[in-house]
């Protein structure tokens, strides 16, 4: 795990009281975002990835079961506790892939839901 000085460095909560107030943040962020979502432009699977996200932001997981894949993805919730962009084009990334290289940022797209690699956006 972290030492001292990684854990002192991260910008997420270091308390329970921070971590808890975090998290009903982005409960609203994620609504508000819910909100916007264009259901009729999604497939069948991203409509599917987006009912188990959505489920999992309820319940405040920090990671859910893909029901295409069967992979754990991380939620836009562990993202936003992190509290930076990693840089690695995850899926709900809430910091619009700031710290992405170009090249990982052009292989993606937004739905209105979550990233998805752009070959996959069609279907």
């Amino acid at each position: 795990f972290w030492t001292s000085a990684e854990e002192d460095a991260n910008p997420g909560p270091k308390t329970e009281e921070e971590r808890r107030q975090k998290t009903a943040d982005y409960s609203k962020i994620f609504h508000d975002m819910d909100a916007s979502v264009c259901l009729g432009r999604l497939s069948d699977n991203e409509r599917k990835i987006h009912e188990a996200h959505k489920l999992a932001i309820q319940r405040a997981d920090k990671s859910y079961i893909d029901p295409v894949t069967g992979f754990n993805v991380f939620t836009g919730l562990f993202h936003y506790l992190r509290g930076y962009c990693c840089g690695f084009g995850c899926r709900h990334c809430p910091y619009q892939h700031i710290n992405a290289k170009d090249e990982v940022k052009e292989k993606m797209m937004f739905n209105s839901a979550f990233y998805v690699p752009k070959t996959m956006a069609s279907g």
